[in-house]
């Protein structure tokens, strides 16, 4: 039963994040056309691999989205292992959407040269990073909620 549990939170964790992950990628990608923010989303993600030039290639920007998509499934992967009951799922992945923020725009980014650290940015850059993961925790969340298995305890009767 417990393997069974496992394999659920991972196929949960996996298909909520890349679910969540799409959301996040289209308003980033709305965010990017209406100028909030000044880079390509996807280009960035490509930038880790790739030089500044070729990850603006249409061929950068798949592998900027592939790589985005693996990040997202990742981490929904992780949340679906780190919450403990679905009921408050939403919750968390609002706040773990929230700590995706400081992490990957605070912390990673400018460790990796992706982007300037969160005070050299603009205010709009710095809010739709904001709410772009925000989105992503929500979704994230919203949907383990309604796909992650409740264990059934121990003793309890089965109808």
């Amino acid at each position: 039963m417990r393997r069974f549990l496992e394999v659920d939170r991972l196929r949960t964790g996996v298909l909520a994040g890349l679910a969540a992950g799409i959301v996040m990628g289209i308003v980033s990608l709305l965010f990017y056309q209406t100028g909030i923010f000044n880079l390509n989303p996807f280009s960035v993600m490509a930038r880790l691999f790739l030089s500044e030039a070729e990850a603006a290639t249409s061929t950068g920007l798949v592998i900027g989205l592939v790589l985005h998509l693996a990040a997202a499934a990742f981490y929904g992967t992780v949340f679906a292992f780190l919450i403990d009951k679905r009921e408050n799922a939403l919750y968390w992945g609002i706040t773990f959407g929230t700590i995706l923020y400081f992490v990957n725009a605070g912390v990673l980014g400018p460790a990796l040269g992706l982007f300037p650290p969160l005070w050299q940015v603009n205010l709009p850059n710095n809010i739709g990073a904001l709410v772009t993961r925000v989105l992503y925790g929500g979704v994230l969340g919203y949907l383990v909620h309604m796909w992650l298995r409740e264990p059934v305890e121990e003793g309890a009767e089965h109808h």
